[in-house]
């Protein structure tokens, strides 16, 4: 049976801990009532959904021991953030236990979170209709 690298091992105990770091914060947020705005909601987003330290479980299962240079590369980095910003993009609605560290309950009967988002950071006033009238 093969092991993973010392090298892969740190990486994944490393982007576990941030992914732990990232959820204590948005837990905090959400327990102080805490509306984040569209960056810093991302950046937290990011740090939580479980990428980074599925991408390095990956190297470890698959026993590949990448070199820093190559992990941390920046194409390779920012496909990484890509794949996280399209799975929790695509798995947070207003609805969520997510929601409220990024939008008052006030906005968080309309299923798209951007557009909820572009509603309170522009303090958009809830439309009477859910979907748009074209005529």
């Amino acid at each position: 049976m093969t092991t993973a690298s010392a090298t892969a091992r740190q990486r994944f105990i490393d982007t576990f801990d941030h992914y732990l770091d990232a959820t204590v914060r948005e837990a905090e947020n959400r327990e102080r009532g805490t509306v984040l705005g569209l960056n810093d909601y991302l950046e937290l987003r990011r740090g939580n959904s479980g990428v980074y330290p599925g991408c390095a479980m990956i190297e470890c299962i698959l026993s590949i021991d990448l070199k820093p240079e190559v992990f941390y590369h920046p194409a390779l980095w920012n496909l990484t953030r890509i794949a996280g910003d399209m799975l929790f993009t695509a798995n947070v609605s207003p609805e969520s236990d997510r929601a409220p560290c990024l939008v008052p309950t006030s906005l968080t009967n309309d299923p798209r979170i951007f557009t909820v988002i572009t509603r309170n950071k522009l303090a958009v006033t809830q439309p009477t209709t859910s979907s748009p009238s074209f005529s």
